[in-house]
Formats: structure tokens, C-alpha cells, sequence
């Protein structure tokens, strides 16, 4: 290999090295979406079965450093302690004063490190974004059995988070997470959120005035028009007939009459009516999310009774990572995984060193 004389890009993809002696960054996640925040694949060295990310902020987005997406993960993940599928397991939490950048099997630190309380996360979690299955579909749409099987297991996974206290406001396809090989059961049941960029404490008093947060796409329309949103908007999970459409106001004009639209007319009728039902629910206000789940399992078993039991074959792909977590939980729940960190199951925290690993 020839020498390296030159200085390493200090780029979010050239981020590398060891934390705690024990954890290697192997690579970076290559996300299908622009986030706020990076993540990494974690080699483990003591549980290398284990399926782990590290997630920093990126350095080189503009963004308030008191308040970022790492630590509204980190603010949900230490009220819900590890006690559900629905979030990410927490690991080992802390800071960072200063990143390791390699390229070309040379590393150096960080030459003007500018972030020393720089927040960190390493949590477990599946690999699988939901955005991705449609890219399997030879059409690129999924059958409205399974739709209906994504709604339940976001729906799901959406109340946990309120349970605890919060709301997501980034609802879309790319916020969740599913594990493989993919299940009905799994799909309905074993939806993780991975993106708490947005999240708030609920319930809290109104804003006269919120601004614009979320996307063009997903976000819902008392967004676009500065009012505070709430449980009711996390739950609009529907088809967007304006995904091609990129000028705000024609959005905006979509959403408010999506419900006297052909494409609203085709959902099926329990959807249609917790539209309804949510359009004209307060954002502030408190909604039953038991009602709506029956309605969603409702409209499910209205549908072709072979495709509640089973999913269409193109959906029927593994990955070779490592054994799936809920099938490891239930072997071990009456172990608690010892990770060697200081209050690792209750997202403790103080500061971790990066450490650069010669390969």
C-alpha cells in the first residue's frame, strides 16, 4: 500500500475507531434519508452476536447543540429503561470530546475538535428500515393487507411513545425499524422507532405559533399552518397521493381535501373514518388508542384471510446478521446482557473516549 502523506477528510463516512475498549465502529449506516444525526455499525467484542449502532450528531449540520436529535433519543430512552420492543435497548451512553476520522488504513483525531460534550449513544436495535420494503414490489407498492400490518405495528409503537410521554411528529417510513426475516406477527408487533429527531414531552401548553417541522411530505397539515401538532397527528398513517409534488402550497391544498379525493375513497372504511375522526381531534388533545387499534385489526381481517396469515413472496428475505432480538429476549429474560458500563441499562452516562484503532 503506498504511503499516505495527505491530511483525512473530516467527513461523518470517515469516522472511526473504539469506544470503552470495547466497542469498534465498523462502518457507516448507509441511510436512505438526509437525518441530523449519523449512525454507525458497532462490533461488540464481548457479545459480537449482539446487532449495535452508535449514533452521534453530525458535526458538519448546523443544529442546536443543547438540544439534538441524540438527545431527545436519549431523553425517551432513559423514561422507557429497556422495557419495551418498540425502542431501541440502550447500551452505553455518554459523550465524546473528540471524533477519530480514517481513510486508506490511516486514522487521526479530530485536528480542531469545536464539540467536547459531543452526545453519544450506543443502543441495539434492528436494521431494516420500513421505507425499504416497497423497493422489493415489482410495482413499488405493497398490498393493503400488508399496508394494513405496517399501520398496526407503527400504530403500536406510536402509543408506547405517548405512554411515555412524548410525541414523534416525524411519522413516515423512515422512522421505524423491522427485523428479519419478516413475519406477520413480527411486522405487527415488533415495529422499533429509530428517529426522535422532533420528539416533544406531551401533554404540554399550546404555542400560538409552532414552526414549520417535519417534511413537505409526511408532516401534517396543522404543521404547515404553525399550530402545535399531538398524539392525533402522529396517527395519520396514509397514502400520500402529493409524494411527486414538491410545491408546498399544492401540498398543503392536497392534504386539506385528500378526504373528497378518489385515493381517500379507495382506503377502506374504518380508515376513513379515524381520518375524519383525527382531522377534527385537537392536536393538544388525548386520543383512545385502544379504539383505533381495534379499528385498524377491524379493517385487517375484512381482507383476503390468506394474506393476514402470510406475506406476499417478494417480502420473504432474510438477512445474515445475527440472532433477532425478541427471539433473544425471550431466551434471556431472566438474564440481564451484562455490558461492562457503568449503568448501562439505565442509559448512563459521563464521558466516553474515542480511541484510535490501528488495523
Amino acid at each position: 500500500m503506498e504511503e499516505f502523506f495527505g491530511e483525512i477528510e473530516e467527513i461523518p463516512a470517515n469516522v472511526c475507531g473504539q469506544i470503552a475498549d470495547r466497542y469498534i465502529i465498523e462502518a457507516p449506516v448507509d441511510d436512505i434519508v438526509k437525518r441530523d444525526f449519523s449512525m454507525y455499525y458497532v462490533y461488540d467484542c464481548n457479545q459480537p452476536e449482539l446487532n449495535l449502532f452508535l449514533v452521534i450528531p453530525r458535526h458538519d449540520v448546523k443544529q442546536n447543540r443543547r438540544n439534538t436529535s441524540v438527545h431527545r433519543m436519549l431523553r425517551v430512552l432513559q423514561v422507557v429503561r429497556n422495557r419495551s420492543v418498540h425502542f431501541p435497548r440502550m447500551i452505553l451512553s455518554g459523550h465524546l470530546s473528540k471524533l477519530v476520522f480514517g481513510l486508506d488504513g490511516e486514522q487521526a483525531f479530530e485536528r480542531d475538535p469545536e464539540w467536547p460534550n459531543r452526545p453519544m449513544a450506543i443502543i441495539e436495535s434492528d436494521n431494516t428500515i420500513l421505507g425499504s420494503l416497497p423497493c422489493f414490489s415489482n410495482n413499488g407498492a405493497l398490498p393493503i393487507e400488508t399496508s394494513l400490518q405496517i399501520g398496526i405495528g407503527i400504530f403500536r409503537a406510536l402509543a408506547a411513545l405517548h405512554r411515555a410521554g412524548f410525541v414523534h411528529r416525524l411519522v413516515s417510513p423512515y422512522s421505524f425499524t423491522i427485523s428479519t426475516p419478516l413475519t406477520p406477527d413480527g411486522i405487527q408487533r415488533g415495529v422499533t422507532i429509530i428517529d426522535f429527531s422532533n420528539v416533544i414531552p406531551f401533554p404540554i401548553k399550546p404555542r400560538e405559533y409552532v414552526p414549520f417541522i417535519g417534511t413537505m411530505r409526511y408532516s401534517s397539515i396543522r404543521a404547515h399552518f404553525g399550530r402545535e401538532q399531538g398524539p392525533s397527528d402522529d396517527k395519520k398513517l396514509l397514502r400520500l397521493p402529493w409524494r411527486s409534488v414538491r410545491d408546498e402550497q399544492t401540498i398543503v391544498t392536497l392534504k386539506r381535501d385528500f378526504a373528497r379525493s378518489d385515493s381517500f375513497r379507495r382506503l377502506p372504511r374504518e380508515i376513513r373514518r379515524l381520518y375524519r375522526e383525527m382531522y377534527l381531534t385537537p392536536g393538544p388533545a388525548a386520543i383512545d388508542h385502544k379504539a383505533i387499534l381495534d379499528e385498524f385489526v377491524t379493517a385487517l381481517s375484512r381482507k383476503n384471510p390468506d394474506l393476514q396469515k402470510k406475506l406476499p413472496t417478494f417480502l420473504n428475505i432474510e438477512t445474515p446478521k445475527i440472532i433477532p432480538r425478541r427471539k433473544r429476549d425471550r431466551r434471556n429474560k431472566s438474564q440481564n446482557i451484562i455490558t461492562g458500563a457503568a449503568n448501562a441499562n439505565g442509559g448512563g452516562g459521563g464521558d466516553a473516549k474515542l480511541k484510535s484503532q490501528q488495523t
